[in-house]
Formats: C-alpha cells, sequence, structure tokens
C-alpha cells in the first residue's frame, strides 16, 4: 500500500512537471531557448532598457512600477533583442485597476497581450490605433498575483493569464521583429520574469 502510494504521488509530480512545461506551448512545437532571466533585485542591464516611468526593484525580487506623469506615457520596459518566436511570463499584482502589457516592435509597434481586471485582448497594431482582434472576458481580483505569458510565431500570438487561454492570426504579426516590451499601469508589481526565444535564422 505504501508503494502504491508513494508511486501514485510521483505520477502527480511528474504530470505535473509536465504540465508546467507545456502550458505555455501553444504556438511553438518543443521548448524555446532561455534567453533571460533576471533575478529582479539588481539594476536593470542590456539588454534591458527602461525606457518609460520607474521600474523600482527590491531584494525580494518584486518589481513596483511607478508612472511619471511629465513622461505622459505608460511605464514601458524594453528587452533590445530581436525574438522571431518568442515566449515571454511574469506574474503580476493590481492594487488598483490598471494593466499589463507584452508586445514586440519592428519599426512601430507590431502586436500586444494586453491584461486587465476584466480579462485578455490581443491588439495588432498595423494602424496607429491598436485595434483587438481577440478578447477572453474573465474577472481578476485586485491584490492577488496572477501569472501572464505572451507567445508570439509568424502571423499568430497567444496569450494565457491564470491557465486560461488566447490566441489570434494577423499578417502584420510576421513584420520584422527588434525588441521586445513590457509596459504596466502605474502601482503595478512584477515578479518571475522570463523570456524564452528564438532570433532571426535561429
Amino acid at each position: 500500500m505504501k508503494l502504491l502510494i508513494q508511486s501514485f504521488a510521483l505520477s502527480l509530480i511528474c504530470s505535473g512537471s509536465l504540465f508546467a512545461q507545456n502550458d505555455s506551448m501553444i504556438l511553438h512545437d518543443s521548448p524555446l531557448p532561455l534567453v533571460a532571466e533576471p533575478d529582479l533585485k539588481e539594476d536593470f542591464q542590456f539588454p534591458f532598457e527602461v525606457r518609460h516611468g520607474k521600474w523600482n526593484l527590491s531584494s525580494k525580487g518584486v518589481v513596483s512600477v511607478v508612472d511619471v506623469p511629465e513622461e505622459k506615457h505608460i511605464p514601458v520596459l524594453f528587452h533590445s533583442l530581436p525574438l522571431d518566436e518568442a515566449l515571454i511570463e511574469l506574474e503580476f499584482k493590481l492594487e488598483e485597476p490598471g494593466t499589463v502589457i507584452i508586445g514586440c516592435d519592428s519599426n512601430k509597434h507590431i502586436g500586444r497581450v494586453q491584461a486587465s481586471l476584466s480579462g485578455l485582448v490581443i491588439t495588432e497594431d498595423s494602424n496607429e490605433k491598436s485595434t483587438p482582434i481577440s478578447k477572453l472576458p474573465m474577472e481578476l481580483k485586485l491584490g492577488r498575483w496572477y501569472r501572464l505569458q505572451a507567445s508570439w510565431k509568424g502571423d499568430q500570438f497567444a496569450g494565457v493569464l491564470h491557465n486560461k487561454e488566447l490566441t489570434a492570426k494577423h499578417p502584420y504579426f510576421v513584420a520584422n521583429r527588434v525588441r521586445s516590451w513590457i509596459a504596466a499601469s502605474d502601482k503595478v508589481q512584477i515578479r518571475n520574469l522570463k523570456i524564452n526565444g528564438k532570433a532571426s535564422g535561429n
């Protein structure tokens, strides 16, 4: 009986591990190479760049995002490596209504995955104004940590929020990518940032 219980527990552990590896493989045929996994305790170094706002790091590995009103732009963190295929994941917490966005650029914005208290949205940026093309309504709560993942490959984008998936396809998504980025509203907290991906030609 003891051996049976141990075998069952091992089975659960293995299944959980498999799920952790595969739950964000919506667009990807195999796991992507690790590109960056900052500890969020020390100042950001290249290829990261704080573009707008303040991204205050802490000894606990939690970033507190602060809006700078005179910049007239949502706080943005650049990751300046071109990734044709990518999976970016993080955990975030909202202390007041706000948003967390993961996107990528060519010479202008290409597309983005956006999370808020009302759910998940994927938009395309071929025009000056972002156009939502896929939505997943949800009801998130303030003061709670949520896991957000954003993926892109070819003409497809995907997002996972609180284990719920959303996908979208658009011709503009194949634009040449030069960077990825994270944007967040004032007072958003972020932790456990991880970037996996493949550069052009890899």
